[in-house]
This record gives C-alpha cells, structure tokens and sequence, in this order.
C-alpha cells in the first residue's frame, strides 16, 4: 500500500485508483493522481511507459494529463510503442504521444 506521506493533500483524491472501491470522479482522479506523481518527485525521477500502443483510454488521459502540467516537476516521462499502431483511442494516443518542450510528435 502505499504510504500516507505520498498521498498527502491533493494526492489523497488518488486513493480510491488502489483500492477495490474504485475512483469517485474522473477529474478528481487525474488530478489526484497528477499529485501523486508529484510528492513522488522530491527529487529527479523517470516514469517510463512500455507498449503504449496498448493503454487504455483512461490511462492516455492521465499521460495527456500529466504532460500538460510536467513545468516544475523534476520528471521525465518517456514512453515507447509499435509503430504504426495508435491504440485505442487514436485522437488521445496522438496527443499523448506529443513532445510538451517543443510541441513535434515524436518520430516513429
């Protein structure tokens, strides 16, 4: 489980993602778990995404979620997928796929 301190604040909205109970709401979630990510980055820190081709809608929100407020976090994310193929939801893969330092898509 994890530990009160990571999930402090903010980040308390993010509970419900690691229990059977489920999330309450999508928008507290994401922002719960945005501030999850970030008591998680007292210092520098990598989240490395594998098989991106592959995640879920709600997980390609988080990501567009996160990237969006990545400014300040001592964070690099870095993700990797099949080319060619766009997921689920391709509208939110493209997105997600997006470099938030200079706003080009990746190369494939």
């Amino acid at each position: 489980m994890l530990s009160e301190a990571l999930l402090a604040g903010a980040a308390r909205q993010a509970a419900p993602v690691f229990s059977s109970a489920g999330a309450a709401t999508e928008m507290g979630t994401l922002h719960g778990l945005y501030w999850l990510t970030a008591n998680l980055c007292e210092r520098p820190a990598m989240l490395v995404v594998d098989d991106l081709h592959w995640a879920d809608a709600a997980s390609l929100r988080f990501l567009v979620h996160l990237a969006n407020r990545l400014d300040g976090l001592p964070l690099l994310v870095a993700a990797a997928a099949r080319a060619g193929s766009r997921g689920v939801d391709p509208e939110l893969y493209d997105r997600a796929v997006r470099r938030r330092d200079r706003g080009a898509p990746l190369p494939r």
